[in-house]
C-alpha cells in the first residue's frame, strides 16, 4: 500500500465541506435539436417545428431547466441548411458550443402521416424525444406522444395541413417536454430531495509540469472533491496528463478546489477554464513545506 500525505486526513475533511449546498447552485445546460434522420420524418426546416421547439423550450424552462437552441447559440463555424443529421453530427455539434457549456441534448423528432380518403383527410402525428449526456454521450431518458386521427377537410392544401398539424401539436409539445423535464429532474435528485450525481458534468483535465509523484497526490484529491464521480487517463507525456473526470460539481466551484489543492500541496500553478476543459499549469517545484 503506498504512503499518502498525512496532510490528507484534514485536506479531504475540508474540501467535502467547502463543496456543500454548491452542486445545487449548478443550472443544466440544454440544447434542443431537431432532429429527423429518417425519410418520414420532419425535416428541421419545417414551420412546424419551430411551434414545437418552441412550447418544449418553454416547458422546460418552466422546470427551471437553462434552455438553448441553435438560434441562442454561437454555432458560426458549422455548416447551415443541414436538414437530416445523425446522432455523432448532432452531439459534435452539442460540443462545439463554447459559451455556455452544454449538458444535456434534447433530440427532438415529428411525423406526420396524411390520410387522403374518399370523405376526409385524417392527420396522424408522432412525436418523440431523446435525452443524451453531451459528456459521456449516455442516453437518459426517451419519449413519445402522439395525436392520431386529427380530421383536416377533404381538399385540405399544404399550408391547410400545416395548419391543423401545428394546432394538434401544441398540447403534444407541451407534454413531451412536460415528460423529458419531469425524467431530467428525477435523474438529478435523489430520494431524499437532495442534488444527485447521475447526470454529471464531464472535463478534460490537463495537469502540465507535474511529475509522477506529484500526480499521485493529484489524484488523490481529485477523488476527495465533493460530486466526485470517476475519472481515467486521456493521455500522457512527459510533461502532460490528461484526465477524464465527471463529477456533479459546477465548474466554478471544481476551478476553486484545483486552486486550493494547488495550495495544500505547496505548488504554485495556474487555473484556467474554458469550454469543458480545465488546465492546471505548474509554474514552480512543490514548495520546501511541504512533507510527504
Amino acid at each position: 500500500m503506498s504512503r499518502r500525505p498525512p496532510i490528507l486526513i484534514s485536506v479531504v475533511f475540508a474540501l467535502f465541506l467547502l463543496s456543500a449546498g454548491d452542486t445545487a447552485a449548478d443550472q443544466r445546460n440544454l440544447l434542443i435539436l431537431p432532429e429527423s434522420p429518417a425519410p418520414d420524418a420532419v425535416a428541421r426546416d419545417n414551420q412546424l417545428f419551430t411551434r414545437v421547439i418552441g412550447a418544449i423550450s418553454k416547458e422546460l424552462q418552466n422546470q427551471g431547466f437553462r434552455v438553448f437552441d441553435e438560434t441562442a447559440v454561437n454555432l458560426g463555424n458549422l455548416a447551415h441548411g443541414r436538414v437530416r443529421r445523425n446522432d455523432a453530427e448532432l452531439i459534435d455539434i452539442a460540443g462545439s458550443v463554447p459559451q455556455p457549456p452544454i449538458n444535456i441534448l434534447v433530440l427532438v423528432s415529428i411525423f406526420v402521416d396524411v390520410s387522403r380518403l374518399a370523405y376526409t383527410t385524417r392527420i396522424n402525428i408522432r412525436m418523440t424525444g431523446r435525452l443524451l449526456s453531451v459528456a459521456s454521450g449516455q442516453r437518459l431518458g426517451n419519449f413519445e406522444v402522439s395525436e392520431p386521427n386529427v380530421q383536416a377537410p377533404l381538399e385540405c392544401d399544404r399550408n391547410c395541413l400545416l395548419n391543423f398539424a401545428g394546432n394538434a401539436s401544441r398540447g403534444l409539445s407541451h407534454n413531451l417536454g412536460a415528460a423529458l423535464g419531469a425524467r431530467l429532474a428525477a435523474r438529478s435528485k435523489s430520494s431524499d430531495g437532495k442534488n444527485a450525481t447521475n447526470l454529471g458534468n464531464g472535463f478534460t483535465l490537463s495537469f502540465q509540469g507535474f511529475d509522477e509523484k506529484e500526480m499521485e497526490m493529484i489524484e488523490d484529491f481529485l477523488v476527495a472533491f465533493d460530486g466526485y464521480q470517476s475519472h481515467g487517463a486521456i493521455s500522457t507525456t512527459a510533461r502532460t496528463n490528461e484526465l477524464w473526470y465527471q463529477s456533479s460539481s459546477s465548474s466554478t466551484h471544481l476551478s476553486r478546489n484545483l486552486g486550493r489543492m494547488l495550495d495544500h500541496i505547496s505548488a504554485k500553478g495556474q487555473v484556467t477554464f474554458s469550454g469543458s476543459t480545465f488546465r492546471v499549469r505548474k509554474t514552480s517545484d512543490l514548495g520546501p513545506g511541504y512533507k510527504p
